[in-house]
């Protein structure tokens, strides 16, 4: 409850501090940027990691609403691009007298809330640290091989997990409404119980950019 209130009194400070220094300039590459003590953005980001032997990229995005350039509160969410494949559930599936389809490989997905913390703000490059936590789903699948126009996957096994990601991103104001973001994250879960599966698997260090449209 404590943490929950402080998150919602962060706007709130974050507000009185903008009137409190009213003359500040926020610089870009190619200019200023106007005193807001509310704006917002829509972003699209991607980002990699290793896990069963491979490399995994997802892509996804957030919005949120920014208060006084500083901090920014929204959601976010991301799924992978690239399935990966984990030869000790094929096997164990072969075992068991089950099949293993073409394409059956491990799928993710997740989204929830994030806080953004921005320092240096008023820098052409400064850096923020990012927090999201929320809901997300892995299971094991492969696609049906219908030809359809949507693609789907038949599921053979799958759960949900909670998760907290921490990061940090370094920024460029590349315009008045347009910043780049390189960083990394880590992905922490709750533990993934899947056959033949580490309880860890998606616990994993990403690397990730991010390009975000808005009003800062």
């Amino acid at each position: 409850m404590k943490i929950l209130s402080t998150l919602l009194l962060l706007p709130i400070a974050f507000s009185a501090r903008a009137q409190a220094d009213e003359d500040r300039e926020v610089h870009s590459l190619f200019g200023a940027l106007a005193e807001k003590a509310l704006g917002g953005y829509i972003a699209v980001g991607g980002k990699n990691f290793q896990a069963l032997g491979a490399d995994g990229f997802l892509m996804g995005g957030r919005a949120g609403v920014v208060f006084d350039h500083r901090l920014t509160l929204g959601i976010a969410g991301y799924g992978l691009c690239t399935p990966l494949a984990n030869r000790a559930y094929n096997d164990r599936r072969a075992d068991n007298g089950l099949s293993v389809p073409d394409g059956l490989a491990l799928r993710m997905g997740y989204g929830g809330l994030f806080i953004e913390p921005v320092f240096f703000d008023a820098s052409v490059v400064h850096f923020s640290l990012p927090i999201t936590f929320g809901v997300g789903g892995v299971s094991y699948g492969y696609p049906p091989g219908d030809g359809g126009l949507y693609p789907r996957v038949i599921r053979t096994d799958a759960q949900a997990f909670f998760f907290v990601e921490p990061g940090v991103e370094m920024e460029v104001n590349i315009l008045t409404n347009v910043r780049l973001g390189l960083g990394a994250a880590y992905f922490h879960t709750t533990d993934i119980d899947l056959p033949a599966t580490d309880s860890n698997v998606l616990r994993r260090a990403m690397l990730q950019f991010t390009v975000k449209i808005g009003e800062f």
